[in-house]
């Protein structure tokens, strides 16, 4: 699937930001290109982005970079599982499910992380793509035993280091 049909998947789902929006989250994101997810976050306390999915994600994102993983994780969950909390919802957009399973992955959770890129069922995404490289690498960067404890589902304390700043505005 071509990236432009990627996107008008996407905008299909979230409503269409209006320019000041759109105006906000291009500064979050110069701002978290510089390395400066701090102020990236403030820029998002404006009372137009309040409960709009995509600066609920820039949120989630700004906190995932400032090592803030319990509250992106929070945010995450809410814009991406159903009510009960176990099942994606599938009218979200992959680069928020993928900003769900890189959040698992740097808490700890390679099979949390997994799981949630399984069900993003776009395994074409530049965004999935990515994601299930650095794992790859990682689970490369293990020892043998680590790999064979891994399969059975013990997560290793190896921690994943992404060659890429965690997390994606859209």
């Amino acid at each position: 699937m071509s990236s432009s049909s990627d996107q008008m998947k996407t905008s299909a789902k979230l409503p269409a930001l209006d320019d000041s929006l759109a105006k906000i989250l291009l500064r979050v994101q110069e701002q978290l290109d510089v390395s400066k997810p701090h102020k990236a976050f403030d820029i998002l306390k404006a009372k137009e982005c309040s409960n709009i999915p995509q600066c609920k994600n820039a949120r989630g994102v700004c906190w995932m970079r400032m090592g803030e993983l319990d509250d992106a994780l929070r945010v995450f969950r809410d814009l991406c599982l159903a009510s009960g909390g176990l099942m994606m919802r599938e009218d979200v957009p992959t680069t928020f499910k993928t900003n769900l399973a890189t959040t698992l992955a740097l808490r700890g959770n390679v099979v949390g992380c997994l799981a949630t890129l399984a069900e993003t069922k776009d395994e074409g995404a530049p965004t999935v793509v990515k994601l299930r490289a650095a794992i790859d690498d990682w689970k490369r960067s293990l020892s043998a035993w680590q790999r064979f404890m891994f399969r059975l589902g013990v997560e290793p304390k190896a921690k994943i280091q992404f060659p890429f700043a965690p997390g994606d505005l859209l």
